[in-house]
């Protein structure tokens, strides 16, 4: 379909003036740029990116273009430089093929192609030429790809489906179809200069194939835009790290996920469920140094609330293993092993012991489908805080 924008103005414009692309593109802005208070940045980069239709036009000129002093100045600039530039043998070329252009952009309203039509018509050629710049700047040059790609979902389920820069969602439900809100982005961008490259290798050293899986990762629109346009160091090295934990994170999901855990702790997290004021629960007196030699100081919420827990349901939890009918000690060790190793499997994609706790608890979550509301969400923590009072997660501090 014809699509009526402004890299497709430039392009046209380009023939007609037999010019290079960044030398016709500064030219046509300069009828606004030159006008505007504040300078904008026309980078060799964003000018290749908005041919390409990877970027939109900077809100300061088309906010620039709306006022009627430079939308004046600017047709007197098309008179005096722009059409002179256009070789004499081409300009019915260039008016012609902007003519189809937005004559088969059916997103063109009629009252505007009318318009245009007229300008043309009456031979104001630069007043033409201006209008249709005016009008190609101010609507929408990048590619509506909204569709979600099945190629992406690992990538999407690295992030866990949000920018991790700027935490934005990247799939958005509209009629009930989801529509994309990401590009898929390269973490060691093309179009580095030498001395870019070095600096970003010397930080962190980049995955030998740049257009692998490994090089890539998903960012909302705006944070991929910026991110390509003016890629830094400090953004690079957050990518590239975000990169690495996201696969270990992934990776872990992968493998937790094929862990078992027996049915017989879903009758635990159901009376922990149902605990009321009428039911009999006996203090644990233990010795305090235990969760202290676990659970590092500076996560205070995290040691009060296990001790907490322990405290108040270790011995309850131990009845109800003892109570389950027939149970053994065996069966307790299947258990506790399989929480074990879902720990060893989790912790060291964590960065801290709360990112540790809550894993595990969403992990015996998920392996239960249990419902995902708070209360089910406190007896699974309860659960966790038995095992590290139990010493199947978390290890002594040294």
């Amino acid at each position: 379909m014809s699509e009526f924008t402004i890299s497709a103005y430039i392009k046209i414009l380009k023939d007609g003036m037999q010019d290079t692309q960044e030398n016709v593109t500064r030219i046509l802005f300069d009828a606004i740029c030159l006008f505007m208070s504040n300078t904008v940045d026309f980078s060799p980069k964003f000018i290749t990116n908005l041919i390409k239709r990877k970027v939109e036009v900077q809100n300061e000129i088309k906010k620039a273009s709306a006022d009627p002093k430079i939308i004046a100045k600017a047709e007197d600039y098309f008179d005096e430089t722009v059409f002179p530039k256009i070789n004499n043998f081409l300009i019915d070329d260039v008016c012609h093929k902007l003519t189809l252009l937005y004559s088969n952009d059916q997103s063109v309203p009629k009252t505007k192609k009318d318009d245009l039509d007229n300008l043309l018509a009456s031979n104001d050629i630069g007043k033409f030429l201006c209008q249709c710049f005016m009008y190609a700047l101010n609507r929408d040059n990048k590619f509506l790809d909204q569709e979600l790609r099945i190629d992406d979902i690992p990538l999407l389920s690295e992030v866990d489906y949000q920018c991790p820069l700027c935490n934005s969602p990247l799939i958005k439900k509209i009629r009930n179809m989801s529509v994309k809100k990401y590009e898929i982005t390269k973490i060691f961008p093309d179009d580095l200069s030498s001395d870019e490259q070095d600096l970003f290798i010397a930080n962190r050293t980049p995955v030998v194939h740049l257009d692998s899986s490994d090089n890539m990762i998903a960012l909302c629109t705006d944070c991929s835009e910026t991110y390509l346009l003016n890629p830094e160091l400090d953004e690079y090295t957050k990518l590239f790290d975000l990169k690495e934990y996201s696969k270990k994170n992934y990776q872990m999901q992968m493998q937790v996920s094929n862990l078992n855990l027996e049915d017989e702790i879903q009758y635990i997290i159901n009376s922990l469920y149902d605990i009321n004021s009428t039911t009999g629960i006996q203090d644990f007196r233990m010795d305090p140094l235990l969760i202290r030699d676990k659970i590092d100081s500076s996560c205070f919420i995290l040691k009060h609330t296990v001790t907490s827990y322990v405290l108040q349901y270790y011995k309850f939890i131990r009845k109800l293993f003892s109570e389950l009918d027939s149970f053994s000690e065996n069966r307790f060790n299947i258990i506790a092993s399989e929480v074990k190793l879902a720990y060893e499997t989790i912790h060291p994609t964590c960065s801290s012991q709360e990112e540790t706790f809550t894993k595990i608890s969403e992990w015996i979550m998920q392996q239960l489908n249990i419902p995902n509301s708070k209360k089910y969400h406190i007896a699974s923590d309860i659960v966790v805080a038995f095992f590290i009072q139990n010493c199947e997660v978390f290890n002594e501090i040294t």
